[in-house]
């Protein structure tokens, strides 16, 4: 018997059944419309409350772009925000505007990451040589530090993606072993996202305020959106007791996933659903990993059915409390320094 399509056929099976029952489409919902609204609203608020009232609301507009790409980006980079190809497509250029490419974004997340979890070619656990992740990965002397200069590094991580990370891959139309293919259009949509991101952020704030306070601003800013990032990112796939497997040691795509995957704060509760709201379903990272073409409201009402099907197949379903989580990914960096 082939375990991989039983496994995946009894999650399809089983998904089909609650969208068949509550008689809802997997992708696109008024929901989704009226969280986007929200969401930008509050965004573009926070922004002209920072340049007309006060630089220190700079950290509300980190808050805001982190949640914008967590519930709307994300989503839309995996076509699962709308059932419209346009509106997907037209949403995930927010993810430029933010200063990260949308076109590396696919290439790095939704293909490498999805494709290669926790493996040896995911590039989200690859961050030599400042941090050790995997025992797979090279130890280096500074690494038995790591738990304790990852916050200052974390808050500089949007900073070195927008301004760095994405003119090296740019430049070698490469990220990691995938190779990136711009046509005309992705190369005028990474030097338009680029151009706004710097005058919006960057540039922009010099007009209302001195310039010390105008940089100040947009390190509270990018430092906000950069450990608010990370720290919601890292725990679903490096915390202590994370896998680190291979084909080889589980040819089971699915329960590969599911493995190497962690989930937070999740659940069909009220904790879970409003965290949910907040994260854009990220704390139901093994739902998201599972069902990437479902918009990320379903993840709450998934996660039971989920955890059923896992049971029966006897594939471990790990999920912690947000502060459970956040305490054992520094605990995984800990571990991963000294060993």
């Amino acid at each position: 018997m082939n375990t991989e399509r039983t496994f995946r056929a009894d999650l399809d099976r089983a998904a089909e059944e609650y969208l068949t029952l509550n008689n809802l489409k997997p992708r696109g919902s008024p929901y989704m419309n009226i969280k986007a609204v929200i969401l930008f609203t509050l965004f573009i608020c926070s922004l002209l409350v920072t340049l007309f009232v006060s630089i220190w609301f700079e950290p509300l507009v980190g808050f805001f772009i982190a949640g914008i790409g967590f519930n709307i980006g994300h989503d839309a980079s995996h076509y699962s925000f709308s059932e419209k190809l346009w509106v997907n497509k037209t949403l995930v250029l927010f993810f430029d505007w933010s200063g990260v490419s949308s076109t590396l974004w696919e290439a790095q997340h939704v293909k490498e990451h999805h494709e290669h979890v926790n493996d040896e070619k995911d590039p989200d656990i690859h961050q030599n040589p400042f941090f050790r992740l995997s025992l797979h990965q090279p130890r280096r002397w500074w690494h038995r530090f790591q738990a304790w200069y990852a916050i200052p590094l974390y808050t500089f991580s949007h900073f070195s993606w927008s301004l760095a990370g994405d003119m090296n891959s740019y430049r070698k139309k490469k990220v990691r072993y995938r190779k990136v293919s711009f046509t005309p259009y992705k190369h005028l949509v990474f030097w338009l996202g680029k151009t706004f991101f710097i005058f919006t952020f960057i540039v922009l704030p010099f007009f209302f305020y001195p310039p010390l306070q105008a940089i100040q601003g947009f390190f509270l800013f990018i430092g906000t959106s950069g450990l608010v990032t990370t720290l919601i990112f890292q725990p679903a796939h490096a915390v202590s007791g994370s896998e680190f497997t291979t084909a080889a040691t589980e040819p089971d795509k699915w329960k590969r996933q599911v493995r190497e995957t962690t989930n937070f704060a999740s659940g069909n509760n009220v904790t879970g659903k409003v965290v949910c709201w907040i994260l854009g379903g990220l704390n139901h990272q093994i739902e998201h990993h599972l069902f990437t073409l479902y918009s990320h409201h379903h993840y709450p009402a998934l996660a039971p059915i989920v955890k059923k099907i896992c049971e029966k197949h006897n594939v471990p379903y790990k999920s912690l409390s947000f502060w459970r989580a956040i305490v054992s990914h520094f605990k995984h960096l800990n571990e991963m320094g000294k060993k």
